[in-house]
């Protein structure tokens, strides 16, 4: 399978996810920040397949990792990486390692939350999908919002796995989004 229709598969994971949101929840998604709370209840109540022993230590990590973003805690999110420990962004022109290991992910992690562009982060709207084995999968929605009004709206599809209870790599899924 080549990167591109790998790209394309998962735009359809993103879509069918979206499709049973709505019908699980009643309503669209409405991009905007939930509560670390509601965070919480949602993975909760995930569905968890091949469990193995393994669901709760991937849950743990989720809602942890939830937690340090949301409170911009970099010790918080790399001491729940693994090593080695890996972050690649899948695009559709193929993947980009953004970080190959723990150092590399607080240093970008760091970078991020000090830059003018995180002044702008409105949050994030996630909504776990299942957890299969050692895998955590969600839909993320960031949103940001600029002084004109503007919003940039992010929509990615993490896939976290996990090794000994600690996060050993981490994919991110980028999907088209098609204008009408």
């Amino acid at each position: 399978m080549t990167y591109s229709n790998l790209y394309h598969f998962v735009g359809g994971i993103v879509v069918s996810s979206s499709v049973a949101l709505a019908l699980t929840t009643g309503a669209w998604t409405q991009n905007e920040p939930q509560s670390l709370e509601e965070y919480e209840r949602r993975i909760e109540q995930a569905p968890v397949l091949l469990d193995k022993g393994l669901a709760e230590a991937t849950r743990s990590y989720m809602k942890g990792s939830m937690r340090a973003h949301h409170e911009q805690d970099v010790a918080a999110l790399i001491a729940g990486l693994g090593e080695p420990y890996s972050f690649t962004r899948i695009y559709e022109e193929g993947p980009v390692e953004l970080a190959s290991s723990r150092e590399m992910a607080e240093a970008a992690s760091v970078s991020l939350y000090e830059s003018d562009y995180m002044k702008h982060y409105q949050g994030v709207e996630a909504h776990p999908i299942a957890i299969v084995g050692n895998l955590g999968i969600q839909l993320e929605i960031e949103t940001f919002e600029f002084e004109d009004g503007s919003k940039d709206v992010s929509t990615i599809l993490s896939v976290y796995e996990m090794k000994d209870g600690k996060l050993w790599r981490n994919w991110a899924f980028s999907p088209q989004v098609m204008d009408d």
